[in-house]
This record gives structure tokens, C-alpha cells and sequence, in this order.
């Protein structure tokens, strides 16, 4: 970020900065531009007042101006990028011995999966040489190609769901479907439909706020699922789930 020397707001105070995180915010839940009326209207002030806070936010790169309004800047994005690298760091320390103790009761490759948005981060993963049939797992995977992403998208509304659906899915009322009922199971899995080789199962684990990540298990299709596994893999969930309510992750 560049340090900025253009002269301070006129009257900046405990108000000015008010309205500066109001402006960000405002620009961060939208999902296309925001005109200077707009914001203006958002935030309750002055258009010449928040003219000036674009201005200053815009030079240290915290927005961007362009020919439809003002969107993140560069600079708020690494940050964000930052809080979320963090968060999964935080994550991982949390739930690392569950992922260990998932691996040694199952011997299955053992996923933990923080979602972000349209994505889940595959934050650690356990597997030896007896999961050679898997294919090297990405870092980040689309929610829609993971069963983790499955469990976030089955937490959001359905109107939320609908609207999604309707631009991203083939088949919109199939899907709401499945998700309801991983909604009501807890359980999301994702087949070998695209000749993976192996079958994917997840668990969310819910802190006090909603789910934070979810923990996975892939084995091979032809392997037949195992009951035992599936108690070890809903045991560790809930203990997942517990330490997270206890820890700072909430």
C-alpha cells in the first residue's frame, strides 16, 4: 500500500472514520460497482463528504475507480487474502490432531477443507502410499466439485441457493434437493461421476457462529463404505466441532 500524502478530510475525526469503514463495507458486500450517489445514499452523508473519502481511499489503493463506480482496491483485498490465510492457519492448528486421529481409525486420505466464497482451501491433508490411486489433490477447489463445498452450500437459505443455482447449476431443482438433504444429514458426499477413482465424504465442523470447516475422507469407488469408519468420522466431527467452539475460531 502507498502512504498516502494527499491532505486529510476537512472536519476528519471519529465521524470521518466512521464513515470510511461504512464506505468500505458497503463496497465489499456489493457485487458489481457503486456509484458516488449511491454510497452517498448508503451511508447517509454528503455527497462532497464521502467524494473526499473516495478520494483517500482510492490513493492508498483501499478502492478502485472505474467508468461504473468504485469497487476493492488492491490493497483491501491482500488484506483480506491475509485474514484468510490466517484463519486457516488457525484452523489447521486447531483440527490437525482430529484429521490424525480420522486417518489412524479409518487409514483413508484424510481432508480438512476451510470454505471461502466459491471455494474451498484444502488446508491439510494426511495420506501415504496407500492412496496412490488418488490423483494429486488441488489447493483450492470449486464448491460445487467437493463435498465440503457441498456442506457450505447446503448451510446458506434456500433463496440464496435458488439464486446461486440458477446461474451455476445444469439441473437447479435436482440440486436444491441434495443439498436439503445434506442440510438435514450433515453428510455430503461426491461420487466418482467424473473418474476420480475415489468417493468423497464430508462432515461439517460447527463452531458457535456456523460451520468454520468441514473434515473429509476419500477412498477408493470400488471399496465398499464401511460402518466403523463412518462412527469414527461422525465421533471426530462432533470433537472437531467442540474444540472449535472452546478455541478463539468460534
Amino acid at each position: 500500500m502507498r502512504v498516502s500524502s494527499a491532505p486529510e478530510p476537512r472536519g476528519s475525526s471519529f465521524g470521518a472514520l466512521d464513515r470510511t469503514f461504512a464506505l468500505l463495507e458497503t463496497v465489499a458486500r456489493e457485487s458489481g460497482p457503486q456509484s458516488l450517489s449511491s454510497l452517498s445514499r448508503r451511508i447517509h452523508a454528503p455527497k462532497s463528504s464521502v467524494h473526499r473519502l473516495l478520494g483517500v481511499l482510492v490513493h492508498n489503493d483501499l478502492l478502485e475507480r472505474g467508468d461504473e463506480g468504485y469497487t476493492l482496491g488492491s490493497a483491501t483485498r491482500r488484506l483480506s487474502h491475509l485474514v484468510l490465510d490466517r484463519l486457516s492457519a488457525e484452523v489447521v492448528q486447531v483440527l490437525e490432531p482430529f484429521a490424525g486421529d480420522l486417518y489412524e481409525r479409518t487409514g483413508d486420505c484424510v481432508v480438512i477443507g476451510v470454505p471461502d466464497g466459491g471455494s474451498v482451501e484444502l488446508a491439510h491433508t494426511i495420506r501415504s502410499h496407500r492412496h496412490a490411486f488418488l490423483p494429486p489433490l488441488a489447493d483450492r477447489v470449486p464448491v460445487y466439485d467437493s463435498a465440503i463445498g457441498k456442506l457450505w452450500l447446503a448451510a446458506q437459505p434456500d433463496a440464496v441457493l435458488q439464486a446461486l443455482l440458477a446461474v451455476d447449476s445444469v439441473d437447479p431443482q435436482h440440486t436444491l434437493s441434495e443439498l436439503r438433504r445434506v442440510r438435514q444429514t450433515g453428510v455430503a458426499t461426491m461420487g466418482d461421476d467424473v473418474g476420480r477413482g475415489a468417493v468423497e465424504i464430508a462432515m461439517p465442523i460447527v463452531g458457535a457462529d456456523g460451520m468454520v470447516a468441514g473434515i473429509a475422507r476419500h477412498y477408493a469407488a470400488d471399496q465398499r463404505p464401511v460402518l466403523a469408519a463412518a462412527i469414527a468420522h461422525h465421533q471426530v466431527a462432533l470433537a472437531a466441532s467442540a474444540a472449535v467452539r472452546r478455541s478463539s475460531l468460534r
